[in-house]
This record gives structure tokens, sequence and C-alpha cells, in this order.
């Protein structure tokens, strides 16, 4: 529904299709569930559920978890002001006061997470923001307009309607090309990579940093 109603209050012009999610295939799971399973080491739910292609993307690859480092993420909401709350992109009055108190209160994020929860605000919208105050994303860069567009990955035929394609905005997989765009696009880069820096630290080994300079884009070949 918000994709919706941000492509009309954009005027997008885009057509949206609705993808039947349920039911699933046979023993198929979906990403809750999924998320769950692996929690507590059932990778076999991971193999039911995707392709072969996209399970060679997840073996072997790091597995994240709030769980991972959330000690590290309370002590930097705890460090938070009631005015650092306040700046945030979505916030009522009086959600300062409830997520401030919330961090000072709690021990773990599942706490912080029920008592900041209210009928008022779901829990989804709780997340966002403290994930956003976590990765200092003020309200100016949250409700700005995407200065360029990055390119993560593509298949043989994007690959094709890439080169023929007309954007008004630059273009690019890499990072460190597109934050020299603009002053706006620097500093949407450097929240880009920012957030990977912290992110990196909910996997369940080391990963190695700089990566959103690093990895390449990733190109699907037919086989």
């Amino acid at each position: 529904m918000e994709d919706l109603r941000a492509g009309r209050k954009l005027q997008a012009g885009f057509r949206f299709e609705t993808v039947r999610r349920f039911p699933c295939r046979e023993r198929e799971a979906g990403a809750t569930e999924i998320r769950e399973a692996l929690a507590i080491g059932r990778e076999e739910v991971l193999k039911l559920s995707c392709t072969p292609e996209a399970m060679q993307i997840y073996e072997g690859a790091p597995r994240y978890s709030l769980m991972n480092n959330e000690r590290g993420m309370l002590t930097v909401l705890r460090s938070r002001t009631k005015a650092d709350f306040a700046r945030l992109s979505g916030m009522e009055k009086g959600m300062e006061q409830l997520l401030y108190d919330a961090a000072q209160d709690a021990e773990t994020m599942t706490e912080f997470f029920a008592l900041a929860k209210t009928k008022r605000y779901s829990l989804a919208r709780l997340r966002r923001l403290a994930f956003c105050s976590f990765l200092h994303i003020p309200a100016e860069l949250s409700t700005a307009r995407p200065p360029y567009i990055r390119l993560l990955g593509m298949n043989e035929r994007g690959e094709e309607l890439l080169s023929h394609a007309d954007f008004s905005l630059p273009v690019s997989a890499s990072l460190a090309r597109l934050e020299k765009e603009s002053a706006a696009a620097g500093a949407f880069a450097a929240a880009e990579a920012r957030s990977w820096e912290l992110d990196r630290l909910f996997a369940d080994r080391p990963v190695p940093r700089g990566a959103e300079y690093t990895t390449p884009v990733f190109k699907q070949r037919r086989a």
C-alpha cells in the first residue's frame, strides 16, 4: 500500500501488479519462517524455499541477526537524546519520549521494542526508527529524493535494456563514482557506506570492511 501511495504522490506513472504470495508451493516457507529457521540452524528450510541459483549465493554466506550485536545497538540508542530521536523521519510528537525511555530502561532490543510498542505505533515502524537512529540517518536524508540510481545486479535482458535506457539520474554500480556526482550524492553515498560498516557487526563471523566500494555488480548468466 505504501508503494501505491508513493507512486500516486510522485505521479510516477508506474503500472503496479499484485503477486499472489499464498499459498506457497509445497513445503515452501515465507521470509519470516526462513529467518526463524536459520536462527536455530535449520538450513533445510532455506533449501526447500530457494532456487538452486539463489542457494549458490546463500551457501557459505554470512548470516546476519540482530542478536549478534544487540548490545552494541542498544548502547548507541541509549546514548541518544530526546532531541536526537525527534529529528528522525516519521516521528510524531511524543514518540521521542517513548523511544528515549525505552532505550534507557531496556536491557535487550526485544525489551526495547516491547517497551516502545503501543496500539498506535506498529513494531515495523519502531524498527525503522530504531535503525535510522542507530545508523544515524536524519530526517532530511530519509525524505530527500535519491540523487542517483545504484545498480546492484542484472541478468542478460536487464543489461540489454540498460544499454538503451535514458535516465534522468546518474546510474552506476560504483558507489565511488556516484558519490562524486554532487554534494547530495556524496551525502547519500556516505550514508550507504556507513550503514554497511555498522551492518557487518551483525554478521555471525567477521566480514571485510569496505565492501560497498569493492563488491562488483551481480550478473546472472543463462546456464
